[in-house]
């Protein structure tokens, strides 16, 4: 009787089963199962997020009779858009809000030296004209009316990185007083309605 001589296979049984040409395409599946359930993708590379964080202040304060309060935003950047929001708390203040000038010059913001600029255009020009061209020169944006109201409102693209002041106070054409709510905001549109929470550090 011939004896039939079997070939044994030695190892492990991983190795053994990974000889067959099927066992190759069923672990090619699983693999690429794994990744899809764990949502691992090499198509799909990941993309970072980038932006600047809307940041909310809000700062109560009080003028006198033809004052303005002057505010420091340090650290602006160029693009970053500031929103400004006037309102009154108490008494009979028309507030104005102007974002000035690099240049302008703080003596010129001085209670009395206002009052003496004004005169004087409004031998020429009428008190509103007279403000507004006052303004226009100290200013890069200022608001004393918003929508036939009291409140003040301001939205200005910062130009250029740097420090900027923000004038707070009564509008010019008359001398108004009171206590006043400002909100100001970076990047934080919804500080317009006036209805804005604080958000982040404080920057003013």
């Amino acid at each position: 009787m011939r004896i039939r001589k079997t070939k044994t296979t030695t190892g492990h049984p991983f190795i053994q089963a990974m000889t067959k040409p099927w066992a190759w395409l069923l672990f090619a599946f699983t693999v690429l199962n794994t990744f899809a359930l764990h949502g691992v993708s090499a198509a799909e590379p990941v993309i970072p997020t980038s932006g600047t964080t809307p940041r909310i202040q809000i700062i109560e304060g009080r003028v006198s009779s033809g004052g303005l309060q002057i505010y420091r935003i340090p650290g602006l950047k160029q693009g970053e858009r500031l929103y400004v929001h006037a309102s009154i708390a108490s008494g009979h203040l028309d507030p104005l809000v102007a974002l000035l000038k690099p240049e302008a010059d703080p003596a010129e913001l001085d209670r009395q030296s206002l009052r003496n600029q004004v005169e004087a255009l409004s031998r020429i020009h009428n008190p509103i004209e007279a403000s507004r061209l006052l303004l226009d020169r100290l200013a890069l944006a200022w608001n004393d009316d918003h929508d036939g109201q009291y409140d003040a409102v301001l939205e200005v693209v910062i130009p250029s990185d740097g420090e900027y002041r923000l004038a707070v106070g009564s509008t010019l054409v008359r001398k108004t007083a009171g206590a006043f709510r400002l909100t100001t905001g970076i990047d934080a549109p919804a500080v317009l309605t006036g209805d804005a929470n604080s958000m982040g550090p404080p920057f003013v």
